[in-house]
């Protein structure tokens, strides 16, 4: 007996007009090609991924080329398993948790992952299982080849890609892009986001530095801060809290918006020779105090470290001063008082300023010998001199000998110690271009740039700065842009 036939899938109209079916068909895909079409048009950003230096761009769309709204570093696909090229369009979610937070990936959890394509996504470097912590080694290798296939970015990149594109965008995948290694450092750094100034301001380097931005430019703005007594910590190149509330404070004092981030405006504000220092307070570190410290050296009224804090000693000195020379006026340390004793130090007699470039620099052979706050043995101790500490001779008293030694001045037994000669301590400069200063006052003078490699004679070392001697000038720079070095006997 013969079987039965398979139901047709075509209904009896369709098997009846093929060609009516075969034309319907053709009608559906051309509507399909058009309602894909139109969301691409409908999308307001294009994206390209540069498989070659690991970077992915979002473009305006409709726009030039040139109109970069974002762009990113990424780990693509690894050797083993590429990324796929070719030119997508991005498709609707096929999870409900997909543009989330969290979305599950194996054993393991990704943040904010979108789908360009079936099998690769958008997303961060992967975390544990217990969602606890992410890859370390994954991290270690963003601007490398080493995904499954996937295109893995900062957790705030694929943030923002999650919540800012849609789907029906474009994204194109090539590898044929010249290496810009250049831009990948930068781009390793920091992301370009047109809120924060225009591409043009960032590949000069001139980009907004925010909280978690890092490298060279945070190093010289955190230098920076600490000389105008915006204390943030050692310079490090990383914006934590410390230094966001040091831009803060800087932008309270100088009149700017307080966000504690660093725009261009900002930058220039803070390097101006008009910039405001901080308040002088118990503890205020900063270029002003250092000048402080060295006014009241000169008119006779400070011996201690020139350590650029305004600690008890330096308040003393002040109302010390201010009760012998200034009877009637407050001694609180205000930016006029500070001017007005600059002013009367410039007049006196700078005997016992900072010595002067010929000064000769020698060092202690003893096992130990102390300095002294006078030429007498019953004078007050102000430190002990180890052997080979660096002194530098300032006046010849027979007996004693008026010396500089890390910071201080005071006098040292010249019969109870032999000295011999040595070289000069210097320091190098170890940026591209470090900024260097004059202080004068309670201001700061921008004083010209240094380079790498420029090298200068070390006058003195404070906590966060070189004092140093460029052409007979006493300047600052951070330590953040310079190591100390020791000439080398010819």
């Amino acid at each position: 007996m013969a079987s039965a036939p398979s139901p047709s899938p075509l209904s009896p109209s369709q098997e009846r007009h093929p060609m009516k079916h075969r034309i319907s068909i053709l009608l559906c895909a051309v509507l399909a090609l058009l309602c894909l079409a139109s969301a691409s048009a409908d999308s307001p950003y294009y994206i390209t991924v540069d498989l070659a230096n690991q970077i992915v761009t979002v473009y305006k769309n409709g726009s030039d080329q040139e109109h970069i709204v974002r762009q990113m570093i990424c780990s693509a696909g690894s050797k083993e398993t590429p990324t796929m090229l070719g030119t997508y369009t991005m498709v609707e979610k096929q999870d409900s948790n997909e543009r989330k937070e969290w979305y599950r990936i194996g054993s393991g959890y990704v943040k904010w992952a979108t789908r360009i394509k079936w099998g690769t996504m958008f997303h961060s470097i992967p975390y544990n299982s217990k969602r606890s912590s992410y890859n370390s080694q994954m991290a270690a290798k963003m601007g490398e080849p080493y995904s499954n296939g996937c295109i893995r970015l900062w957790t705030e990149d694929a943030w923002w890609i999650a919540t800012h594109v849609p789907p029906g965008t474009k994204v194109r995948i090539y590898d044929d892009a010249d290496r810009d290694e250049a831009l990948r450092d930068l781009l390793l750094h920091v992301t370009f986001s047109i809120d924060d100034g225009s591409y043009e301001q960032f590949l000069r380097g001139m980009y907004t530095l925010r909280l978690w931005s890092w490298g060279d430019r945070v190093k010289s703005l955190q230098g920076r801060l600490n000389m105008l007594g915006y204390a943030c910590g050692e310079p490090d190149g990383e914006f934590g809290r410390d230094t966001e509330d040091a831009v803060k404070a800087f932008q309270a004092q100088n009149g700017l918006e307080q966000d504690g981030t660093v725009p261009e405006a900002v930058w220039n504000a803070l390097f101006n020779v008009n910039a405001v220092p901080a308040p002088v307070t118990d503890g205020t570190y900063g270029l002003h105090v250092y000048a402080l410290q060295q006014d009241l050296q000169a008119l006779g009224s400070y011996s201690g470290p020139l350590n650029a804090t305004y600690d008890a000693g330096t308040a003393a000195a002040l109302r010390d001063y201010v009760s012998r020379y200034m009877p009637g006026t407050e001694s609180l340390p205000s930016p006029r008082l500070l001017n007005e004793i600059h002013v009367r130090a410039a007049l006196a007699d700078a005997d016992a300023k900072a010595p002067a470039a010929e000064a000769p620099t020698m060092a202690v052979t003893a096992l130990a010998t102390e300095l002294l706050e006078q030429p007498d043995a019953m004078s007050v101790m102000l430190s002990s001199l180890s052997k080979g500490t660096a002194v530098q001779v300032l006046e010849d008293l027979g007996q004693y000998l008026r010396v500089r030694a890390g910071g201080r001045m005071g006098y040292l037994d010249a019969g109870a110690v032999e000295l011999q000669a040595t070289a000069p301590t210097q320091v190098a400069v170890s940026q591209e271009t470090a900024q260097l200063y004059h202080i004068e006052g309670g201001s700061v003078t921008a004083a010209g740039e240094a380079h790498m490699g420029d090298t200068f004679r070390l006058i003195d070392t404070g906590e966060q700065f070189y004092i140093i001697d460029a052409d007979g000038q006493s300047l600052w720079i951070s330590k953040g842009d310079a190591e100390p070095v020791i000439e080398e006997e010819a």
